[in-house]
């Protein structure tokens, strides 16, 4: 999401204005919520997002198309909008921790990470070099 936002030329005023950090922070705590409500979370968010800013919509439109499957269509004779159901390029179940945290797994593999650099500590040089 970082390179999107730099790409919307928001980087600035991610860092200074509190409002637009805000915004653009809220989509990452769906990942914290059971996969059948990130979508109406995300609705929610939304809905109180201020997206008068064209580069915030935008962002909030990139979001959507490539976290959900649901996207919305005109067709037909009256431009009818009809939802269709799409594969995102980044599924709910790849990047929603909420189960994890449930089952009391650790969300990332830093642990791994962390016991590599304990243990390497504990030696002085290499064990075979």
């Amino acid at each position: 999401m970082w390179k999107k936002i730099q790409e919307l030329g928001l980087s600035v005023e991610y860092r200074s204005n509190r409002e637009i950090y805000g915004a653009l922070n809220l989509p990452q705590f769906l990942a914290y919520i059971p996969c059948e409500d990130v979508l109406s979370g995300f609705e929610e968010i939304k809905n109180h997002v201020n997206l008068k800013d064209k580069r915030l919509k935008d962002f909030y439109d990139y979001f959507g198309a490539n976290y959900f499957v649901v996207y919305e269509v005109k067709r037909g004779r009256y431009n009818k909008i009809i939802q269709v159901e799409k594969e995102p390029r980044f599924p709910v179940k790849l990047w929603s921790i909420h189960g994890r945290i449930i089952d009391n797994i650790p969300r990332t593999n830093n642990f791994c990470e962390s016991l590599h650099n304990a243990f390497s500590g504990l030696l002085n040089s290499h064990p075979w070099g």
